[in-house]
């Protein structure tokens, strides 16, 4: 969560949930006024959906026009909490269209997620949001936690997901 590398232009995570959402609109208005020829991809979880810094991030983005993909990561538990208990429709990639823009769902195989992402970057598909469904959550939330829905195989493909996603992008 907290790798980065500024040098080429991968910011490092951040701690809060839904925190580098409104950053991604940050990096994307300077690209915009600077008038540079990139997209900010912008990764987070499920749980982020119901914070406010997501509203606020993702509505300047549509109202500025600004060229972000916003990649929401479901793996159907925010923190240990399963989504149906928190949201009516739990189809992360329709809530776009209450911002006026694009929003697609994209099978979790890594395969279908890479070339998704690949095609909106090549593209300048921006705004955008990306819902991954089925994502293999990596790790339980915290030590304590109770975890019968996690699997070892969900772990590596967590992994080899992230692993193929920066050096395809040339993170």
């Amino acid at each position: 969560m907290h790798m980065g590398n500024m040098t080429k232009g991968m910011v490092p995570g951040i701690a809060i949930v839904a925190g580098g959402i409104p950053l991604a609109a940050g990096m994307a208005l300077s690209f915009k006024m600077r008038k540079e020829p990139h997209v900010v991809a912008c990764f987070f979880g499920d749980g982020a959906i119901a914070e406010g810094a997501f509203h606020e991030g993702v509505n300047m983005v549509a109202i500025w026009n600004l060229p972000v993909i916003f990649v929401c990561e479901n793996n159907l538990y925010g923190a240990s909490t399963h989504v149906d208990l928190v949201m009516k429709n739990s189809r992360i990639s329709d809530r776009a269209a209450s911002y006026g823009f694009r929003g697609e769902t994209v099978d979790g195989n890594v395969a279908a997620v890479l070339a998704h992402l690949l095609y909106q970057r090549d593209n300048l598909i921006a705004p955008m949001l990306t819902g991954i469904k089925r994502v293999s959550r990596a790790y339980v939330h915290a030590l304590g936690s109770a975890a019968p829905w996690r699997a070892l195989v969900g772990l590596a493909v967590s992994c080899l997901l992230i692993l193929i996603l920066v050096l395809a992008i040339g993170l």
